[in-house]
């Protein structure tokens, strides 16, 4: 009798379980249920100051107001929409962030990469591993790929499209102007290691990208996360 009774109390402790894990899954919301996800926050170098990754930001930690007036908030919305997005189906970054002293840094570059290394792959920029997601591949400031008999780094541009739609001897001219500076970002490396990792749990980056010795330097991460985590 204790026995069948001992049994019946287990298929009912297992059917319970069952039960509990089947209503969780079917009404509990994911931190990240909308693809792809937006990056907000600021990141910073000590060359060019801080770095926006969303038209949408306020201020940065400490309660400081960021200096990133040019494509801000205005009454009602943003001057210019950008933001920089993740793809967590294919790992891809895209899109545009901002800096008042460096203009758009760009998420959507393309070959060729012209420091492409076994420490970073000729790639555009994206997030990597399965347990372990770190950032890899490059993304690029645009103000090298700019020019203007007037104006030779118009990087204020509203439309990163348009501020963006460079050429390479454009780049090269600007570049030696700018005191060799191509722009290019380089989002992992060795020798030091380097790079950024994402804590899918809670949404947040950490780490740094690198910039190269001309005007940026180490971009520290640190304050960027994915939106609605």
């Amino acid at each position: 009798m204790k026995i069948a009774l001992l049994k019946n109390l287990k298929k009912a402790h297992i059917l319970y379980i069952v039960l509990f894990v089947l209503c969780f899954s079917t009404f509990a919301k994911p931190a990240h249920a909308v693809n792809p996800h937006e990056l907000t926050g600021y990141a910073w170098s000590d060359g060019i100051g801080w770095i926006s990754m969303n038209c949408s930001n306020h201020d940065v930690g400490g309660g400081q107001q960021a200096a990133v007036a040019s494509a801000q908030i205005v009454t009602g919305g943003c001057a210019t929409d950008y933001k920089v997005m993740y793809d967590d189906t294919t790992g891809w970054l895209t899109g545009y962030a901002w800096s008042d002293n460096a203009g758009w840094l760009s998420f959507n570059t393309s070959a060729p990469f012209t420091y492409a290394s076994l420490g970073n792959p000729a790639q555009s920029a994206k997030i990597i591993g399965t347990t372990t997601k770190t950032t890899t591949g490059w993304a690029r400031f645009c103000t090298p790929l700019q020019h203007s008999s007037i104006i030779p780094y118009p990087y204020s541009i509203q439309d990163p499209d348009i501020a963006c739609a460079g050429n390479p001897i454009a780049s090269i001219i600007n570049g030696l102007l700018l005191g060799g500076w191509d722009g290019w970002v380089s989002l992992t490396g060795t020798s030091p290691a380097y790079g950024a990792t994402l804590n899918t749990l809670t949404g947040q980056f950490s780490g740094y990208w690198w910039g190269g010795n001309e005007h940026v330097g180490w971009i520290n991460i640190d304050q960027v996360k994915i939106d609605g985590t």
